[in-house]
């Protein structure tokens, strides 16, 4: 048997309906099926997630495939286990509710092979509505969604562009996790808790330790986005998450909340720009939301409550 380059680690919770699509983007790849495994980890799901893992891997034994459930709730705990559980070369991340390119698994072995020096490389994810493309829709909020092309070229993380990886598509050397430590179960989404920040965390102790970050556009995924994450409320809870996120990682060692503050305010003043520009293309949906938005983030941040959005 070949030695298994890649590790594709799924962790999920209550989403099988996205599954199959996920399996089959998997079953897909141009990659040599000896050379690349799947981690199934079944966050404590409620719904029939179990039975689906199993068929997988049953009804296709020529895929190297293991499944562990993972009693700890959280996103951050789900994919340390499969860190753990892992035995390839590289780590991929695959969200359950993405369709990974079919040379994907390919793509990111040759890439990490090809640069030594690189401990995570990360590529474009491109959206697929399921519904209608709601009428906010616009490019700086786009990013809720899961939708990340931040270039049409490759580029290294720096200290002047910090744009890292994403979560639906990140992929990591083995050995930075021992090097860097694993995801920060403290961050990271909780069952229907919109809270995040594992996957900047992680980027940037990464980034501290001298250790290369890249994005590659060849590396590409493709978000599914259902009809429920495009309304308002999911709106709200965004970007309530998005500031709770934000003031656990700006607190921990290392972070400076004040700078974050900062940075807010500058947001601020992008998003008052951003909001005269679409209302003078007589866009206000897209104006307003906006707004809301980055309200929600700030509440979020400060603390302010939920009832004050």
């Amino acid at each position: 048997m070949s030695k298994i380059k890649l590790s594709i680690v799924i962790s999920t919770y209550n989403r099988a309906r996205f599954l199959p699509g996920l399996f089959d983007s998997i079953l897909a790849q141009t990659m040599d099926r000896n050379e690349f495994e799947v981690v199934l980890i079944n966050n404590n799901s409620t719904d029939i997630t179990e039975r689906l893992c199993l068929d997988f891997k049953e009804q296709h034994q020529d895929i190297n495939c293991t499944y562990f459930v993972e009693t700890q709730q959280g996103l951050s705990y789900g994919r340390n286990r499969g860190v753990v559980e892992s035995r390839g070369e590289y780590i991929t991340f695959a969200d359950d509710d993405a369709l990974l390119a079919h040379d994907f698994a390919q793509r990111v072995t040759a890439y990490l092979d090809s640069h030594p020096e690189v401990g995570e490389v990360g590529g474009p994810i491109y959206l697929q509505y399921m519904g209608s493309i709601p009428k906010w829709e616009n490019p700086y909020m786009n990013s809720l969604l899961g939708y990340f092309v931040p270039s049409s070229s490759g580029y290294r993380m720096t200290k002047k562009n910090r744009r890292y990886p994403r979560g639906s598509n990140m992929s990591f050397r083995a050995s930075v996790f021992k090097k860097c430590g694993l995801f920060n179960v403290s961050l990271g989404r909780v069952g229907k808790t919109l809270i995040g920040g594992e996957e900047k965390d992680i980027a940037f102790r990464i980034f501290d330790a001298g250790i290369a970050i890249d994005y590659e556009p060849s590396i590409v995924v493709y978000h599914l986005v259902p009809e429920e994450r495009t309304t308002m409320e999911f709106i709200k809870r965004q970007a309530l998450g998005t500031g709770r996120s934000e003031r656990v990682r700006s607190s921990l060692p290392g972070n400076s909340f004040f700078e974050r503050v900062v940075v807010e305010a500058a947001k601020w003043c992008a998003t008052i720009i951003l909001w005269f520009r679409y209302m003078l293309t007589f866009k206000p949906v897209k104006a307003n939301t906006l707004v809301r938005f980055r309200w929600g983030v700030t509440c979020g941040l400060l603390n302010i409550g939920k009832q004050s959005y």
